[in-house]
């Protein structure tokens, strides 16, 4: 607390020249002074201070630590030390502390031998309840000054310096300015989908909201390529005619920003999907418009978080991000219209930038690309499907050792047409393409699954005590639960075999099925009790598939005498529930090309190339 001895100072500093004196005097309770010696660190960038200072003597200077990532070029990140100059007397700073709980983000150093009067940010509430108007006096000053530091030294146009709604629109304009920087990186080191799930990103995280989409015109139609929300898996994949009557078709025809407060009024316009899916009936659509004026697409969002409608600045905001996302995504539009989407983790191209793009629990299969030539790694957080993908890929001419991985499917396939449950970021969904390198290679494409389940079994042993089991035609099992299922595909033209889709699908992390699953599946934590790192199981997979399909392509018989000696289905009672009806009788073996062996009770073998099999009590 200063004294009345100091008053006449307090009088001369600029900050105060406009202060009368009784106004002064009450403030001398709430000042304290403070000294500094040259180099010593006053305020530290990162640090949450609760301080404002004024310079009485001596000099500081500011400096700001930029930290340049340039992890995506391969160097590490480098620190860059701006100085933003030196500071005399009446220079005041630190007011970010009472304007907002921010932190600081610049370092502020004694260049001299300094004194310095400061008031603290619990005395300064003080004055603001006591004295409201000396406090809204110096909060709009502080205000002024943060929005005149801000326009020099980091560009930005602040119109608005009034106390907390500075701070607010900082931060809108923080996560804008993110955002953009990393819908604009993405689209270097990421596939189109990647690009187009930052854009949704970035738009739930600076619009607050839980619902949206990005649509992309293909063949007259609207396609939802990227979706986030509760219905994200739902709808992404969906096609919409591009018609007046939905708010994208009359956002996409018009060319122009659509905001509609409540749709159930606006003449003309439907609404898609359950009532029940939206907080309330406003929504908000953009066009995305390259920089050639094509119109690619558009971007919807709905369902604010605090469950307002959506108003102009909202709109403002979308449009800036569907701006710098349809800049960034014109470029593509071929590989967009083609719907493949590609994350390539190839053993010349390992950056560190590839490896944020991964989940944590799989980052560890960038250092196994880094070390082996015999995969091609795809990597996407979301897909319709990994096989669907692989086939694009193969007629794209990606060739054996391919693999495609994702964190989620919306359509992951099952044997007989049906869906594989695939929740994001607990289990592995994969498929590995292969070639062929046999010219009989169609006639054994059931051996292919054998293959995958022996790589599979086989893994999971290595890595956990559970005696998993193949069984026939195309899972795994432990106990009596399914824990994983795989579906082999052929792509064939005429009786032209161009290559196969191996996929995979593992139950690895997974704590809670949907009701129909329950009592049918489990994953290797609810057997374990422990969360496993599913980068690791994959390596182990995809290492152990390499040596099987060697092994399948010297001696076909190692891979079936193998397979039956860890299955239960052989010598097994089953029910075979095939296209022409049920059989029941003994699975005896498999012949050479993995078909199953049934014994009728009339002891008549039959090959099965394909059937549901179900196992029977023993008698």
């Amino acid at each position: 607390m200063l004294d009345a001895k100091q008053l006449k100072v307090l009088e001369n500093v600029a900050f105060f020249s406009d202060y009368d004196k009784e106004d002064l005097t009450y403030l001398l309770q709430y000042i304290d002074k403070e000294s500094f010696q040259k180099d010593d660190l006053i305020i530290k960038t990162g640090t949450q201070g609760n301080k404002v200072y004024f310079l009485i003597s001596g000099r500081v200077r500011v400096r700001k630590v930029l930290t340049m990532n340039l992890e995506y070029l391969g160097y590490k990140p480098m620190e860059i030390i701006e100085d933003l100059g030196t500071f005399e007397p009446d220079y005041h700073f630190g007011e970010m502390a009472l304007v907002g709980n921010i932190e600081r983000s610049a370092d502020v150093i004694a260049d001299k031998d300094c004194e310095l009067y400061s008031i603290a940010k619990e005395s300064f509430d003080h004055i603001v309840v006591e004295k409201p108007g000396i406090g809204q006096k110096m909060l709009l000053a502080f205000c002024n000054t943060l929005a005149s530091w801000i326009r020099t030294y980091d560009g930005k146009l602040i119109e608005n310096a009034q106390n907390r709604t500075l701070i607010g629109l900082l931060k809108t304009e923080k996560k804008k300015i993110a955002a953009m920087h990393s819908i604009t990186r993405s689209t270097v080191f990421s596939s189109v989908g990647q690009v187009l799930d930052t854009v949704l990103e970035a738009c739930m995280d600076c619009l607050n909201v839980e619902k949206g989409s990005l649509m992309i015109f293909k063949d007259g139609y609207l396609q939802v390529d990227a979706a986030f929300g509760l219905d994200r898996f739902e709808i992404s994949g969906k096609v919409q005619d591009v018609s007046e009557s939905s708010v994208s078709g009359r956002c996409f025809i018009s060319g122009q920003a659509l905001l509609v407060d409540d749709i159930s009024r606006a003449g003309g316009l439907e609404k898609s999907g359950d009532d029940r899916k939206y907080f309330n009936n406003s929504l908000l659509s953009v066009p995305l418009i390259s920089l050639k004026s094509e119109t690619i697409g558009v971007l919807n969002v709905n369902n604010k978080s605090s469950r307002e409608v959506f108003n102009e600045e909202d709109k403002k905001m979308l449009q800036d991000l569907a701006q710098e996302a349809a800049a960034t995504l014109g470029h593509e539009i071929d590989r967009l219209k083609k719907n493949v989407k590609t994350t390539v983790l190839s053993r010349d191209k390992i950056m560190s930038a590839e490896k944020k793009s991964l989940p944590e629990d799989l980052a560890p299969l960038t250092d196994f690309i880094a070390k082996t030539s015999d995969y091609k790694i795809i990597y996407e957080d979301f897909v319709r499907s990994t096989n669907d993908m692989a086939g694009e890929l193969i007629k794209e001419g990606y060739s054996h050792g391919t693999v495609v991985i994702a964190n989620a499917q919306s359509h992951g396939k099952g044997r007989l047409g049906r869906q594989w449950y695939s929740p994001t970021g607990l289990n592995i969904y994969m498929t590995i393409v292969v070639t062929p390198s046999l010219q009989n290679l169609a006639d054994k494409i059931p051996l292919i699954n054998l293959v995958a389940s022996l790589s599979v079994v086989k893994a999971i042993r290595n890595l956990t005590d559970l005696e998993v089991w193949p069984k026939w035609p195309n899972d795994i099992y432990y106990s009596d639960k399914k824990l994983c299922g795989i579906l082999s595909e052929s792509l064939i033209t005429g009786s032209t075999l161009y290559g196969l889709s191996a996929g995979i699908g593992v139950n690895v992390n997974q704590d809670v099925f949907p009701d129909e699953l329950k009592d049918l599946s489990t994953s290797l934590f609810l057997e374990t009790g422990k969360k496993i790192e599913r980068g690791a199981l994959i390596i182990e997979i995809l290492k152990i598939f390499n040596n099987y399909y060697s092994l399948f392509l010297e001696n076909s018989k190692v891979i079936i005498d193998e397979w039956i000696q860890l299955s239960r289905t052989i010598n097994s009672n089953v029910k075979a529930v095939t296209d022409k009806g049920e059989l029941q009788g003994k699975a005896i073996g498999l012949n050479d090309q993995g078909m199953l062996m049934l014994e009728l009770p009339d002891k008549k073998v039959i090959t099965l190339a394909s059937a549901e099999i179900f196992h029977l009590s023993a008698e």
